[in-house]
């Protein structure tokens, strides 16, 4: 038998550099790339939001029961004003939803959004999440650093908050996504949010972890 010359798999039909069929496969790759990284093609901020928004209930819960049983012990008026400026942003974000509600309600921004996506929603709701980016920081910032006051109360507000502050900076992961989308330039995010598309908590165990945050406070236990 007389030797026969094997071309390498990788040399077989090998497309031209630049050729129709080069640029064809580098397409290819970098949608799979984008579509791995928003975690699944056809992943925009609406459908995001919609995973995310049964989370939002939960944290205007959170915050509403922290002002109401567990605040009032730090004797903080800073710590007061920062949290009803927190709920009163929310509020407009989300509505207020009744305990154990599963999404926002309609005449919210992330309702509004929902309805009909528009640079002019995307823009308030990036800013909405933002400030309470901005309160949350600050208020575990206080809290940390007061002396005199129960340990308990101090831990429970610290873990209750952040684990709120890592649900609000996953929304605002995916802005930059949402904004692509719509073609607007959206402020940059606050210096703590992800870079990249981050997946929030499900709504079980967000709820889970907030109530071992709330464990000393009986009362305070969200739905």
């Amino acid at each position: 038998m007389q030797n026969e010359l094997v071309m390498p798999l990788w040399n077989a039909r090998r497309p031209r550099m630049l050729s129709r069929n080069w640029w064809l496969r580098v397409g290819i790759v970098v949608l799979v790339t984008e579509c791995l990284v928003l975690a699944g093609c056809g992943v925009h901020f609406a459908s995001f939001i919609s995973t995310a928004e049964s989370d939002l209930p939960v944290i205007i819960q959170t915050v509403v029961n922290v002002l109401d049983s567990i605040a009032p012990q730090l004797n903080s008026s800073i710590v007061m004003s920062l949290g009803a400026s927190t709920l009163a942003t929310l509020k407009l974000l989300c509505g207020s939803p009744a305990p154990g509600a599963m999404q926002c309600d309609a005449a919210s921004l992330v309702g509004e959004y929902h309805a009909a996506p528009t640079t002019t929603l995307l823009l308030k709701i990036q800013s909405a999440l933002s400030a309470i980016n901005a309160n949350l920081n600050q208020i575990i910032g206080i809290v940390q650093g007061l002396v005199n006051v129960p340990q308990s109360v101090v831990l429970a507000i610290d873990g209750a908050f952040g684990i709120a502050l890592t649900i609000i900076n996953a929304i605002l992961s995916l802005a930059p996504a949402a904004a692509r989308a719509l073609k607007v330039v959206l402020a940059p995010n606050p210096s703590d949010v992800p870079s990249t598309p981050t997946a929030p908590l499900t709504r079980a165990e967000l709820v889970r972890r907030i109530n071992a945050a709330f464990a000393s406070f009986p009362k305070a236990q969200v739905q």
